[in-house]
């Protein structure tokens, strides 16, 4: 087995995967972004461990830089206040997403409007940017009591085309590659 052969293969597990996770995320929808947020902050605090370790065995060296000990002395400290307020930050998380999306869904007007000018399709990036208004909007309006299922949803259902794609891709190279 090739080295490409292996990596299509683990990319092909990847995306089962991530099937998976999107699939849990839609089932569990209004308690995945509790648990995706107790992943971040452990992540953030490993991060944090790593440069405050860096900065040690650099010490030794003479080349330690006293901005990756406080860098890293920040991630373990946010790390943890992740963690210790992932029910607040839940809370939180529907208002970024609502006002980061209805953001985008201005820009999206606006290209539209652009290509429609233009002559050119603008039908899809249209109702894309409708769909964006409104779900934001309702979770703006409305974020703690749906707003993190609607987020949850959207972001299983994301993982789950992104793990099927992933499959697909992997398992048409994989295919084409047995061929030759």
């Amino acid at each position: 087995m090739t080295n490409e052969t292996k990596s299509k293969r683990l990319l092909m597990l990847a995306g089962f995967a991530l099937m998976s996770l999107g699939i849990f995320a839609i089932l569990e929808a209004g308690r995945a972004i509790t648990r995706v947020l107790a992943v971040i902050g452990v992540g953030v605090i490993i991060a944090g461990a790593v440069n405050i370790l860096l900065f040690i065995r650099k010490l030794n060296v003479s080349k330690a830089e006293p901005a990756s000990l406080g860098m890293g002395i920040i991630e373990v400290i946010a790390g943890v206040v992740i963690l210790l307020n992932r029910f607040i930050a839940d809370d939180i998380v529907p208002v970024i997403w609502a006002v980061a999306t209805l953001y985008s869904a201005v820009i999206g007007f606006v290209n539209a409007a652009w290509l429609r000018k233009s002559g050119e399709k603008w039908i899809t990036p249209f109702t894309h940017s409708v769909v964006r208004s409104v779900t934001s909007l309702t979770a703006l309006f409305d974020p703690f009591s749906w707003g993190s299922t609607v987020i949850d949803i959207i972001i299983g259902l994301y993982m789950t085309c992104y793990g099927a794609l992933w499959l697909y891709i992997s398992a048409a190279t994989l295919r084409d590659a047995d061929r030759k």
